[in-house]
């Protein structure tokens, strides 16, 4: 029996599933997380604004830098605090599980670690001093955009849906 929560939350055989609310060719719909993903999912959130920031096609944030050089310090804090721990936990910790559950598409992860290159390569680029201009900057943020849908709309419902898997063993550590 199931028990409908605040609509964010269900309750099912004693176990609650989280729903995440998405856009998705202009409609909504309902993305369900086993709770060893949702760490990974909050994560996606905050990067997911980070990317919104940075693209110039799209009007600026209250309360969000707006300027090329508040932009470029804004991107350095959250690579810091969100985006580089983020792809370390996948690394480490969800792709190594993975393929000892004999994930079956080896290729998928392969191509999203691809992407987590070309972003920690620009990383690389910040911290050595080096300031992106706009039209890096917005690159950078469909970028980042472009791995989190990857991640969350095939890699995480992929992950879910593959019986050999055993989510409720993998330990997220943050």
């Amino acid at each position: 029996m199931a028990v409908l929560l605040s609509g964010r939350y269900k309750v099912v055989r004693n176990k609650i599933e989280i729903y995440a609310r998405t856009l998705l060719y202009g409609l909504f719909y309902d993305m369900k997380r086993h709770p060893a993903l949702i760490p990974f999912s909050k994560q996606h959130h905050q990067m997911l604004v980070v990317s919104q920031v940075l693209k110039s096609d799209v009007p600026d944030y209250k309360g969000m830098p707006s300027g090329l050089k508040e932009k470029n310090i804004f991107l350095k804090e959250k690579f810091k605090e969100v985006i580089v721990p983020n792809i370390n936990m996948h690394r480490k910790q969800l792709y190594p599980a993975l393929l000892k559950g004999n994930f079956s598409n080896v290729e998928l992860i392969e191509k999203i670690k691809e992407q987590e290159d070309l972003i920690l390569l620009v990383y690389k680029e910040l911290i050595i001093g080096n300031v992106l201009q706009e039209s890096q900057l917005n690159d950078l943020g469909y970028a980042i955009d472009s791995m989190i849908r990857v991640k969350e709309r095939k890699l995480y419902e992929l992950i879910q849906s593959e019986s050999e898997i055993n989510l409720d063993d993998l330990e997220i550590k943050s």
